[in-house]
């Protein structure tokens, strides 16, 4: 999921949106905020898990797929293999290490 269903009926954080937030939005405000965002109760859905979280994504990989707008685990999950292919530096070997390190193979 890219976004978080805003379910508040007028109740709010201070600071943020009482609207759907995109991971970007999401991964964008500070951890306090983002716990804060958890735990309320006013947002369902499953948090993003930023790129910098998963175990066998580099810093290079890492600005690479950003670079083409994947910037989070489930929109890597969802990246068609062709597109992931086309990036370079990815060929078939890492292409299964990226899948096996967001928990998808395709």
């Amino acid at each position: 999921m890219d976004k978080l269903k805003y379910v508040g009926r007028g109740e709010f954080l201070t600071g943020v949106p009482m609207r759907d937030l995109t991971a970007e939005e999401i991964l964008g405000m500070t951890p306090e905020i983002q716990r804060q965002i958890e735990i309320c109760g006013l947002w369902v859905g499953e948090m993003p898990q930023p790129l910098t979280e998963i175990n066998g994504i580099g810093q290079e990989l890492m600005r690479a797929l950003q670079a083409v707008g994947l910037t989070t685990a489930e929109q890597v999950r969802r990246a068609d293999d062709r597109a992931l292919l086309a990036i370079a530096g990815i060929g078939q070997k890492r292409l299964l290490e990226i899948r096996a390190a967001v928990g998808a193979a395709h």
